[in-house]
């Protein structure tokens, strides 16, 4: 089957997800995307599924999520509910991750995610008006770690990032919050330059800079909030 392009899923488009609910195998059953990048305390950071309405029960999980043009958008992968079977709400790992995943693991055997080295927090809107910020977007840093866990330089820490720093731009696309800045530098291959848009606080004034930086490779860590 085809992998589609999850990113140009929109919110109502139909969808089916097939599967082998309770061994009955070639099930498939209909329904529409209610809810992109959806977030949950249950996943980690580098998991934004594809939420449907399109029965998926106990079995289906592996099985596609695919679009009208017969393309897969997503893997079935979790359902929320209070009896362990379907209740109108099932997740699907969005196709562009699993293929990121997928090359990675069959050319090298693990899946290396890029890092800078800072931790993060959204812009609110107490602090967007607290600045002048036209809109609540963007990421703050929080901290910059200055070495890794192999004694050389966080990308952050070469780039001359700060703490306070906020992070409006990454490769030229707006960053709505702290998990869209992790999510973007974590699939983004390790080595890779990129170019970052921040915001400094000088004399009281958020002034723009530019910062070209080189991707390090994510250490393990449980820090959900470190990018």
């Amino acid at each position: 089957m085809t992998l589609g392009d999850s990113n140009a899923a929109q919110v109502g488009d139909w969808v089916l997800a097939m599967g082998s609910p309770f061994g009955l195998d070639q099930t498939v059953t209909a329904g529409i995307i209610s809810k992109k990048e959806r977030e949950s305390q249950y996943f980690t950071a580098f998991q934004r599924f594809l939420q449907t309405d399109a029965a998926i029960n106990r079995g289906n999980s592996g099985g596609p999520l695919v679009n009208m043009r017969g393309e897969v958008i997503g893997m079935n992968s979790q359902i929320a509910t209070s009896t362990g079977d379907y209740n109108g709400i099932g997740f699907a790992l969005p196709a562009n991750e699993t293929n990121f995943v997928y090359k990675q693991l069959v050319t090298q055997g693990k899946v290396k995610r890029g890092f800078l080295g800072i931790t993060l927090d959204s812009v609110h809107e107490e602090f967007a008006k607290v600045y002048g910020m036209s809109d609540a977007k963007g990421a703050i840093v929080t901290s910059v770690t200055t070495a890794s866990d192999n004694g050389l330089q966080t990308p952050a820490a070469k780039a001359g990032l700060q703490a306070n720093d906020i992070i409006i731009e990454f490769e030229g696309a707006q960053v709505a919050n702290a998990q869209d800045l992790i999510q973007r530098v974590a699939s983004t291959p390790v080595g890779q330059t990129t170019t970052l848009v921040y915001l400094r606080d000088i004399d009281g004034k958020l002034e723009k800079k530019t910062a070209s930086v080189v991707l390090s490779e994510r250490p393990p860590s449980g820090l959900e909030r470190l990018g």
